[in-house]
């Protein structure tokens, strides 16, 4: 009979006496390297046994073998299902409640989590409610009439006399002086719809007032027509008027009706007005002069752009 002692070690009985066989492998014959079980009372008592060859299966973890592999208990086995039972349990639990949610559109989500990722400004909008376009709201006849002020004008003129006597017009009305604006006129930068500009006739000579505009600043004058002329020209006295400095200036050299050619500046006004005809950005030259007198030619780089008939007993410029 076999008896399994602590140490896991097989301990063999002889099945004659009783006594305690010895484990010897023969080393000589057909047998040589054989295990055999020899009692050990041998030779009074010669039972002997051949030892068995275990075959090699797959260790059966509810047996004790040898090693210090321990034993999987029943307890190991009950606390293994109750985990399982316990995580179908939760599973299950988790599911039913999405379906539940999903039926009465609830957002599970958010109800467990929180807003995650969704930050709230001062005023208790979210950004995605911050991103959302706003519908655009018609503005009333009234509020869009409030806008624009009885005494603000586009495109209009501001003429006012300064401290010295100066006549002086601009285009922005924040370039009048406050104590100024009370006696100021509105007029349009374009003149008026009138087809018609009316002229002096002096010495067979026709001349027509002129407004002309540089930097914010304007003045008008009486130009002589001469459509022999091919440009706009002017005295110092009207370009220092104007505020035109000499650094703002190109040289440059003009011929004359007798042919001399004469040296000049020339500078880029804002633009040339002469009754409703208007011409921007337009160069004038300016001419040397003997005295302050404010006078000028009005010659083809104006006058080419705008078909007109004068009429010197009507004395009118009449335009096409």
């Amino acid at each position: 009979m076999d008896v399994i002692s602590k140490e896991h070690h097989i301990i063999k009985r002889c099945v004659i006496c009783d006594s305690e066989m010895k484990r010897r492998m023969k080393h000589t014959g057909a047998d040589a390297g054989v295990h055999f079980w020899v009692c050990a009372k041998y030779p009074e008592c010669r039972n002997v046994e051949k030892c068995e060859t275990p075959k090699k299966n797959k260790p059966n973890l509810t047996q004790v073998t040898t090693g210090n592999r321990p034993k999987k208990s029943n307890n190991m086995d009950q606390e293994e299902r109750s985990y399982s039972k316990v995580a179908l349990f939760f599973g299950t639990a988790v599911i039913f409640a999405f379906v539940v949610a999903g039926t009465l559109n609830v957002n599970l989500t958010k109800m467990i989590f929180g807003e995650i990722g969704t930050r709230t400004t001062e005023t208790g909008l979210t950004n995605e409610a911050r991103e959302q376009p706003r519908p655009i709201q018609p503005v009333p006849a009234k509020i869009l009439d409030q806008r624009q002020p009885e005494d603000s004008h586009a495109g209009a003129i501001y003429t006012f006399t300064d401290g010295n006597g100066i006549l002086t017009m601009v285009s922005d009305k924040e370039k009048v002086p406050i104590r100024y604006r009370a006696n100021m006129k509105v007029s349009s930068a374009s003149g008026s719809n009138s087809k018609t500009t009316a002229v002096t006739v002096r010495d067979n000579r026709i001349y027509v007032p002129v407004t002309i505009g540089y930097r914010g600043k304007m003045v008008t004058v009486s130009l002589l027509i001469d459509t022999g002329a091919t440009g706009v020209m002017i005295s110092p006295a009207i370009a220092q008027r104007l505020g035109i400095r000499l650094e703002e200036t190109t040289q440059g050299v003009t011929t004359v009706a007798d042919g001399r050619k004469i040296a000049n500046f020339n500078a880029v006004t804002d633009f040339v007005a002469v009754g409703p005809k208007t011409k921007r950005a337009l160069q004038v030259n300016i001419l040397p002069h003997e005295s302050n007198e404010e006078t000028g030619l009005l010659g083809m780089s104006f006058l080419a752009d705008f078909p007109h008939m004068l009429d010197t007993k009507a004395q009118v410029i009449k335009w096409m």
